[in-house]
């Protein structure tokens, strides 16, 4: 039997927030370390796993892109704050 894909992360209404799917990777991780559920029961929470986590990155990624927008300046390039490292990681003093 060929194994079953990772289900699609709801989305909309019914898709939790990052931060419930968060909590609920958490309890995931941990009853799967505590190793006493079958097998069956594993390969079910994984999968389950494996959706939440794609929620979660593209709930990072959509949020990472709306900061990008948000610090956007003129002509689309990131604006920085003086002293603080840009959104490239390059810090805006010269040596």
């Amino acid at each position: 039997m060929p194994p079953k894909a990772a289900p699609k992360p709801p989305e909309g209404a019914d898709a939790p927030s990052f931060e419930a799917a968060l909590t609920r990777l958490e309890e995931i991780v941990n009853r799967l370390e505590r190793g006493d559920i079958t097998l069956d029961e594993s390969l079910a929470v994984f999968r389950e796993g494996s959706g939440l986590v794609k929620l979660c990155l593209a709930r990072l990624s959509e949020a990472e892109a709306t900061v990008e927008e948000l610090m956007a300046g003129e002509g689309g390039a990131p604006t920085t704050v003086p002293g603080r490292p840009g959104l490239d990681g390059a810090d805006d003093e010269t040596a």
